[in-house]
């Protein structure tokens, strides 16, 4: 009788993927069972492919934001809605708790391009596999469904589609996806979800810091209002109240000779070079 030893990093990966992807389709099951409650549309694709409409034709709700921004980070963190007061305004404000934040808020969350459309969640650990930081997890296995999260403000293309199915290595029918233009409820939600991402980005492509240093994070950022866009007036996009407005707290494991007072300088938007303008400005 033969038997293979199982390596213990594996084996570890492996129990992790199957957290995962229990984590996912209770999120996914949880958005198709209460379409209604979260003014959402779904329907099959002529390819095959699950669609999940949050704001294409469909309302969405600060609630279905909430669990996408879960879907984002891999079902890797805990999201949660209150309101916060900015001096004297209002707004709904997103709390993100991001588990193995570079795995979660960096290899999983950040956008991928794919042919013009900006992709992101799980379905980025096939499509960027040899570039994922988190390499505990490089010899993945597949998840039951790939889920990407599309920001657009149209519903893929059948072509587009079957594209996305031949890169990632998924059978159409095995695709979930997530679709919601800019200009919406869930989409202001689950960009605001992306404080943790912003403080990971920044430390791998800009200052040029492990990332993997990061044990915790935990953020908060206000959810930008929806209103349509007038060519003549400024107002503040989802990405403005992100960079403005977000704070993160982080815990490093850090060498005790590093200045972490400068990290966290360089790491605030403030030392920007295009702090102050507003993101349709760029």
């Amino acid at each position: 009788m033969n038997c293979k030893k199982v390596k213990k990093e594996d084996k570890l990966g492996e129990n992790r993927m199957i957290k995962i992807n229990k984590r996912l389709k209770e999120l996914v099951e949880e958005l198709i069972s209460h379409t209604w409650d979260y003014s959402l549309n779904v329907k099959i694709l002529p390819c095959g492919a699950t669609l999940i409409d949050a704001g294409v034709e469909a309302e969405g709700t600060y609630e279905a934001g909430r669990i996408i921004t879960e879907i984002c980070h891999g079902g890797l963190c805990r999201a949660s809605l209150s309101l916060a007061n900015m001096d004297g305004i209002v707004l709904p404000q997103i709390t993100v708790e991001s588990f193995y934040p570079t795995l979660s808020a960096y290899d999983i969350q950040a956008g991928y391009a794919v042919e013009g459309e900006i992709v992101s969640g799980p379905i980025n650990m096939y499509l960027k596999k040899d570039a994922l930081r988190y390499k505990k997890l490089s010899n993945i296995d597949k998840t039951t469904v790939g889920i990407a999260i599309i920001q657009s403000n149209d519903i893929p293309a059948n072509e587009w589609v079957l594209s996305l199915s031949e890169q990632s290595h998924f059978h159409p029918k095995d695709l979930c996806l997530i679709v919601m233009p800019m200009q919406s409820v869930v989409s202001a939600t689950q960009i605001a979800g992306r404080m943790n991402e912003n403080v990971i980005f920044s430390l791998e492509n800009s200052i040029g810091y492990n990332s993997l240093k990061v044990k915790h994070i935990i953020g908060n950022a206000p959810i930008c209002p929806v209103a349509k866009r007038d060519s003549k007036k400024r107002k503040a996009y989802p990405d403005d109240l992100l960079h403005y407005g977000a704070a993160v707290f982080l815990t490093l494991d850090a060498n005790p000779d590093e200045d972490l007072q400068k990290l966290a300088e360089v790491l605030c938007f403030q030392s920007a070079p295009i702090y102050g303008e507003f993101f349709s400005d760029i």
